[in-house]
């Protein structure tokens, strides 16, 4: 077998995302994934409550619904949270401190980033111009941009009024 070209130390693994939700699986549903091996194997015998899981310890904000996951003849036909209600800019935009969270890099060699805080504002400020234009839930918004952070602030103000932001046929392969 070869050589792994990284192990985390001990302390990594301590502080590490799938440490805290194996422990968070082992607390609220009685499950003990001493092992990711085990928390696999769980996750495929248990996809409902794994599922559940997930949801509640990455924080979505939303209706989950009744149903985690409904399965089908073949996995790629499954859904998951059939029921779900969210709003996608408002779970994205839930950090608001000064972390980077875009970093752009132009054509035209330009490079700029911005942080969560700062994207939050944009989006804020945006979604406000939006809704005094008369944007509202289920409005189609389209828009023919370049791909930079202000593309990404439109998008977002767009998706957190509710409304559907429309994409040419040609982007969607």
């Amino acid at each position: 077998m070869p050589k792994p070209l990284w192990t985390p130390t001990q302390e990594q693994v301590a502080q590490a995302n799938m440490t805290a939700f194996m422990e968070t699986v082992r607390s609220q549903w009685g499950f003990d994934a001493e092992s990711y091996s085990y928390l696999y194997d769980w996750s495929i015998k248990n996809p409902e409550t794994f599922w559940q899981a997930i949801w509640d310890f990455c924080g979505v904000i939303g209706d989950k619904g009744k149903k985690a996951f409904q399965p089908a003849s073949e996995m790629f036909k499954s859904r998951f949270f059939p029921e779900a209600r969210l709003n996608f800019a408002e779970n994205l935009l839930r950090p608001r401190d000064d972390e980077t969270v875009i970093i752009f890099r132009g054509e035209d060699r330009v490079k700029r980033s911005m942080t969560f805080k700062s994207l939050f504002e944009q989006v804020s400020q945006c979604a406000a111009a939006l809704k005094e234009l008369g944007v509202q839930k289920g409005d189609r918004v389209a828009g023919y941009l370049p791909n930079m952070p202000e593309t990404i602030v439109a998008m977002l103000a767009t998706t957190s009024l509710g409304a559907i932001l429309l994409r040419p046929a040609n982007s969607l392969h």
